[in-house]
This record gives C-alpha cells, structure tokens and sequence, in this order.
C-alpha cells in the first residue's frame, strides 16, 4: 500500500476579491512585497498573516512599526480579530524597535544574520512576516542582503515555511533589487494613483508561484476598508 502523502499547506487570503484574482499562496514560498510609504504594504502582509491563520497555520510576525499591542489594534481595527490565535500562540509578534537606532552596516548586517538564526533555528511557524525589512537592508552590506534572501530562500525549501517580506523599493539599489526579486518565488508591488478626486491604491504581481506574469501581470485596484481590510475596486472604475 502506498503511504499516504502529507496534505500540501496552502494560504487562503479570507479575502474573496485577493483569492480571485491571486490564488492560494503555497507553503512554502518566499513573498516580497514592495511599495512607497502609504501603499498598503502593512495591510496586505496583515490579511495574508490573518489568512494563514484562518488556513489552520501557525504565524510569526516580526514588527519594525509598530508594539505588540498596536498590532493586534491595527489588525483588529481592519476586522482581523487575530485575538484568539495570539492567546493560543498560534499568532506570536516580536518587535523590532528600529527607528533610533544609529545605524552602521555591522548592526544592520548584524540583524539579519539573528533574523536568519532565529528562523533556521528557533521559528515553529509556518508562516513568518518581516514588516518591514526597509531599515536593515538599507543599511547592510550588499553582500550580506543577499546572503540573507539566499538563506531565506533555503530556509523557505528545507523547513517548508512561507516568508513573506515588505520593504520600500528604494533600500536597494537597482541592480540588487534585480537579484533579490529573482530570489523570491512572488513578488507584490503597490503603488497609489489619483483618478478624479479619488485615491486607489493598486497592486501588481509580476510573480507569482515561482512563474512571471510576464506583461500581462495580475493588476488588482483596492481600497483599505474597516469592514474588509483589502476591498477591491473593479479596475474598469479606477479608468472612468
């Protein structure tokens, strides 16, 4: 009799306009987001964090903005009731308080050679968040930024767990930028655009599941809503 084979760990978003048009996210998987500031970066990493947890999934998010308990507020406040899995440690948050640090390419190198440690050797979760990578990778040697996604990249394969990352585009320079992108099975960016009087906020990826989208990449317009989180606006409307 064959052995019956481990059931595949997949990521719903809980979002029905994401899951349309995104699919599940396997585990594992190795997710950049990118974006300026006021994207929705935070936002679509938190309905995928809220999401894997829906899925049954154990999550690890790393914070550089905010407290454990501002978090879980945000969360809340978007109606990710993310309480009981944190009561449960199904959901556990670990801040990273990053903006007064004065900052040297040893302390940010530094960080992410710990980040690393901490998920080759510590880290249950299926699932881990970095929100967000910005400061350390500013700084970093370039070198080790990308011995970090290449760890991570091993990590993600060896202890079968999904990273998911976001980070402003300009903490790299453009030819590292290239590098780590092809490092990463998806690969999110997030831009804001006025149309009339109204701001929407879209979301390209140019990756996903390992496969570039090629020219024709997934375009999903969105709004930040209390009641949803990401709600989802019919693109045809952000053209009108």
């Amino acid at each position: 009799m064959t052995p019956l084979q481990p059931k595949p760990k997949i990521i719903s978003w809980y979002n029905d306009g994401l899951q349309q048009k995104l699919g599940d996210i396997p585990v594992p998987t190795l997710m950049l987001i990118e974006g300026a500031n006021d994207t929705g970066k935070s936002v679509v990493a938190q309905q995928l964090a809220y999401g894997a947890l829906r899925s049954g999934l154990r999550v690890t998010y790393i914070t550089t903005e905010n407290t454990i308990k501002s978090l879980i507020s945000q969360m809340l406040s978007l109606s990710f009731d993310v309480r009981p899995y944190f009561l449960t440690r199904y959901l556990k948050v670990f801040t990273l308080h990053v903006e007064n640090i004065e900052w040297q390419k040893e302390k940010a190198s530094r960080i992410l050679e710990v980040i690393t440690k901490y998920l080759s050797e510590g880290c249950e979760a299926d699932v881990v968040v970095i929100d967000s990578l910005t400061y350390m990778v500013t700084y970093a040697d370039e070198g080790d930024v990308l011995t970090f996604f290449s760890s991570l990249r091993n990590i993600c394969d060896k202890e079968l767990k999904t990273v998911v990352l976001t980070v402003h585009p300009y903490a790299f320079p453009q030819d590292l930028l290239v590098r780590v992108r092809s490092i990463c099975d998806a690969h999110l960016i997030l831009e804001i655009k006025t149309v009339g009087d109204r701001i929407v906020r879209m979301l390209c990826a140019p990756k996903l599941r390992g496969v570039s989208t090629g020219a024709g990449s997934v375009v999903v317009a969105f709004e930040v809503d209390p009641a949803f989180g990401v709600k989802i606006i019919p693109y045809t409307q952000t053209r009108a």
